[in-house]
C-alpha cells in the first residue's frame, strides 16, 4: 500500500487470543470494547463478519453475534454503554424479484454490566421502510440514541436517510448526500444536527470537499467549510482536534495548540494527550506515539516496532488505556493490541481479518465489573 493511499484511507475514516495470567489489580481496571472481524469458522469459506465483546486485560473475548450466514458491518455503543446498536446484511428473495439480493437491518443488543449479551431485538429492515432492499454499511447513530442517518451502499441510490431509531417515523430522503462510504457520516454532540459532504464534490487527497450540515426533519442546510471549521462549530469552547488534510490540528476556540501531519491522530477525551503513529518507508512497521498538549513533547509508548500498518487508535473513557488494529502485510488480517498509556500492559488480543471501515469502540460505561 503506498504511502499516500494509506494517508487517505487513515484519515478518511476517521485478530489469535493470546492467554496471560491477569493479576487482580488489572481485573479491577479491565474494560470491554467492541470490534467486528470475520469469523475463522464462518461456513463454506465466506467472509462474513460477526460482533466481538472483547476485554482490555486479554481475559476474555465473545462473539455477540454468531452469525455465519450473515455478516455485521458496523455497531455502536449507545450513550450510556447497555446496549450496542447495528446494522446486518442478509441475502434472501425479496418481493418483486426472482434472484437474491443482499439488504441491511438494524438491531438492538443488551449488554450487562459482566459484558453478556442478555437481549437481541430487530428495530427494522431498510427494505421494509424504503420500499426495496438496499445495503448501508455507512450510518450514525445520533449521540442520544434517537435516530440514525444513513446511506445506500449503491450509489445509483443516491441521498442520505434519515429515521428514528425504532424505524416507527417516516424516514426523510436528502437530496444532497456523502461522496462515499469512506466519509463517515457524524453528528453532532447535541444530536441537532449531522454532517455531511455534496454529491457533486469528489473528494481527494488534494481536493477538500467542504462540510454541509442538516437538521433532520427541518431540511435546514448550512455550508460550513472545512473539517476545523467544523469542529469548532461543535465544540466553540472545548479542546478539539479537526483535520485540513493532510494535517491535522489541535485547536481551542481561535488559539492553535499543535498543527503537525502525523498518522491516524487521536485526542484523549481528558483532552491533554494526542496519540499518533509513525511508520517507516515501507509501512511495514509502525510505532505508537503519545504527545503531552501541556509539555509540549511526544514519548513513545510502545516498547517495540509492530509489524504492519496501525490503522486504528482509540483511547479509553479513561484516558488511561489505547487499543489499536495493526493491519499485516497481506492486507487483510488485522491484529488488535491494548496498551496502558505509561507503556506497560501491551497485549495482543485477537487476530482477524477486518473491514478497514470500522474501528474499534470502547464502553462508555467508566468500569466493567469483572
Amino acid at each position: 500500500m503506498n504511502k499516500a493511499r494509506f494517508m487517505l484511507i487513515s484519515v478518511m475514516i476517521l485478530l489469535s487470543f493470546a492467554g496471560r495470567v491477569v493479576t487482580a489489580q488489572e481485573r479491577k481496571t479491565a474494560r470491554d470494547f467492541l470490534f467486528i472481524g470475520i469469523d475463522p469458522q464462518t461456513l463454506n469459506g465466506g467472509r462474513n463478519a460477526d460482533i466481538y465483546l472483547v476485554r482490555s486485560d486479554g481475559s476474555r473475548i465473545a462473539n455477540l453475534t454468531s452469525t455465519p450466514l450473515d455478516s455485521e458491518n458496523h455497531a455502536v455503543w449507545s450513550a450510556d454503554g447497555k446496549q450496542i446498536y447495528f446494522s446486518r446484511n442478509s441475502v434472501a428473495v425479496y418481493p418483486g424479484s426472482t434472484e437474491e439480493q443482499s439488504s441491511t437491518s438494524f438491531y438492538v443488543m443488551d449488554i450487562s454490566k459482566e459484558g453478556e449479551k442478555t437481549d437481541e431485538r430487530l428495530l427494522f429492515d431498510v427494505s421494509d421502510v424504503v420500499g426495496q432492499p438496499m445495503r448501508v454499511e455507512n450510518w450514525a447513530l445520533s449521540p442520544d440514541d434517537s435516530m440514525i442517518v444513513f446511506m445506500p451502499t449503491n450509489d445509483t441510490l443516491g441521498g442520505t436517510y434519515v429515521i428514528k431509531v425504532d424505524g416507527t417515523n417516516l424516514f426523510e430522503r436528502l437530496v444532497k448526500g456523502v461522496v462515499n462510504s469512506s466519509i463517515r457520516l457524524q453528528w453532532s454532540p447535541d444530536s441537532t444536527e449531522f454532517a455531511y459532504i455534496d454529491l457533486d464534490c469528489t473528494a481527494s487527497i488534494t481536493n477538500l470537499c467542504p462540510y454541509w450540515t442538516t437538521v433532520p426533519y427541518k431540511e435546514i442546510d448550512t455550508l460550513v467549510g472545512s473539517n476545523l471549521d467544523l469542529m469548532k462549530r461543535w465544540h466553540p469552547d472545548e479542546v478539539f482536534l479537526g483535520f485540513d488534510y493532510p494535517n491535522f490540528t489541535i485547536q481551542q476556540g481561535n488559539k492553535v495548540i499543535l498543527h503537525d501531519n502525523h498518522f491516524t491522530p487521536t485526542l484523549a477525551p481528558n483532552g491533554d494527550v494526542i496519540a499518533y503513529t509513525t511508520h517507516n518507508d515501507a509501512n511495514t512497521t509502525s510505532q505508537l506515539v503519545t504527545y503531552n498538549l501541556d509539555a509540549g513533547q511526544p514519548s513513545r509508548i510502545l516498547t517495540s516496532e509492530i509489524n504492519g500498518t496501525i490503522s486504528f487508535v482509540q483511547w479509553s473513557p479513561d484516558s488511561q488505556k489505547l487499543a489499536f488494529v495493526t493491519t499485516l502485510t497481506n492486507g487483510y488480517e488485522a491484529v488488535v493490541y491494548a496498551v496502558n498509556t505509561d507503556g506497560t500492559g501491551q497485549v495482543e488480543l485477537l487476530r482477524r481479518e477486518i473491514f478497514l471501515d470500522d474501528t474499534l469502540a470502547w464502553r462508555p460505561d467508566p468500569t466493567t465489573k469483572v
